[in-house]
């Protein structure tokens, strides 16, 4: 029993019973406490179910609540920080795989051909959906794609990224290079240099044939023609950017989109080029001279005219080229007729009373067309393996465009891609082909 300062028992404690104030006290106390621990541990229902069952205060739930969040950052930390193929450990994905991951993602075509079946198998379980993906293949980062300069710089820091970036560009550079009309190569010798210096060289067709043994068996000395021609290497070089905005929308694509305008802006510039030497070497190139020009609409009776003037071409000592003429090359102009010939078994003759006629010309000389090209004049050509139209001359032999990615200048907030293209053109052998003015 209790007593109050007075030493008289208290009212409803002679049965050793809580007063109703107690009780009130009682059930409020409990609301607090558990109203305080629901809020502790709102986010975690498994301790705020157990802390209110058992009686936690909220000091306990709040220890519960700390001890649970540190153990599940020590379980990301210790969780592999890129995509698992089928299970491998992160060390297994090579950048090889990831740049793969990324082109067989943005659609790149053969891309078994460009990476080889192994590491595209590999590449194929990768869950590389975005730019965001890509970058914490190669590192946790603790910075979002928002905070676009420190995410840029972390993933810059993280394993070969620049590599990886560069490897996608260069397969999609080259396929955007692919887009554009490739005829130069119909009538152009491909000539590696090692460097920028002028490559002087003769005309490939020699004054002399082969002699015979002198007495004693001496081989006698030829002699190469004094005309000489000359091919230079020269960079052309662009750079366009993936943007902050890019980033934050987290496009995957760009990655693809811009290498394929930086190949088609390449290829553009190479035809560009290559034509325009072309068309400044006509007026001196072909002349009654060299007796290897003529005029007229292209029909068969001016492609007869034309193939006849090559085959009476020699050399400097009168000797018979001896070429074999593959192909006919026009702009414009004579483009349909080119197709019309070459496809067309008769021919009608005849200007008042027609009458069908063989064309000896079906299947003979390929239609090669260039937009880069005058429209009127067309040209026929010889095999470029024997006496090439044209020279193209590529420093150590690479015939695309290079491409590279990098972190952007301080000024930028972004990823800059520069592509270059080290080539040079000239103008090859008048002897291998005759051309028309057209008209």
């Amino acid at each position: 029993m209790k007593l109050d300062a007075n030493g008289k028992p208290i009212e409803g404690e002679q049965d050793g019973q809580p007063t109703a104030d107690q009780i009130r006290a009682a059930a409020v106390a409990e609301q607090s406490r558990i109203v305080s621990v629901s809020d502790m541990a709102k986010d975690h229902p498994e301790i705020k179910a157990q802390a209110i069952e058992k009686g936690w205060t909220p000091e306990q739930a709040e220890r519960a609540v700390l001890k649970a969040e540190l153990a599940a950052e020590r379980a990301r930390n210790e969780r592999p920080k890129g995509p698992n193929i089928g299970g491998q450990a992160q060390n297994d994905v090579t950048p090889d795989i990831l740049a793969a991951a990324v082109s067989m993602r943005a659609g790149l075509k053969g891309a078994e051909k460009a990476f080889g079946a192994e590491v595209c198998n590999k590449a194929s379980g990768l869950k590389v959906h975005s730019f965001t993906d890509l970058v914490h293949a190669g590192k946790a980062l603790e910075v979002a794609r928002h905070d676009t300069r420190e995410f840029i710089q972390a993933a810059f820091s993280s394993r070969d990224l620049a590599n990886v970036l560069s490897n996608v560009a260069n397969k999609f550079i080259a396929e955007g290079y692919g887009t554009v009309e490739q005829t130069w190569r119909k009538v152009a010798a491909v000539r590696p240099v090692v460097d920028f210096k002028a490559n002087t060289g003769v005309r490939l067709v020699m004054t002399n044939l082969l002699q015979a043994l002198a007495d004693g068996g001496e081989i006698q000395h030829g002699a190469l023609s004094d005309e000489t021609r000359t091919v230079t290497a020269d960079t052309k070089a662009l750079m366009i950017g993936v943007s902050r905005k890019d980033i934050i929308n987290d496009d995957l694509g760009v990655l693809s989109d811009i290498p394929r305008k930086l190949g088609y802006a390449a290829a553009r510039t190479f035809n560009t080029d290559f034509w325009a030497v072309f068309e400044a070497a006509v007026a001196t190139a072909f002349t009654g001279a060299h007796a290897n020009t003529t005029t007229g609409a292209l029909t068969i009776t001016t492609m007869g005219a034309a193939e006849a003037l090559y085959l009476a071409l020699t050399d400097a000592d009168g000797n018979p080229i001896g070429g074999e003429l593959t192909t006919l090359l026009c702009g414009t102009t004579a483009y349909t007729p080119a197709r019309e010939i070459f496809v067309s078994t008769l021919v009608t003759n005849g200007a008042t009373t027609k009458y069908p006629g063989s064309n000896i010309y079906v299947n003979r000389f390929e239609p090669a067309f260039s937009r880069y090209l005058s429209a009127a004049p067309w040209l026929l050509v010889s095999n470029p393996m024997a006496m090439p139209l044209m020279v193209a001359a590529f420093l150590n032999g690479r015939e695309e465009p290079w491409v590279e990615t990098a972190e952007a200048d301080f000024n930028t907030l972004g990823i800059q891609m520069r592509t270059w293209y080290d080539y040079g053109c000239a103008f090859g052998e008048w002897r291998s082909a005759v051309y028309s003015t057209g008209a």
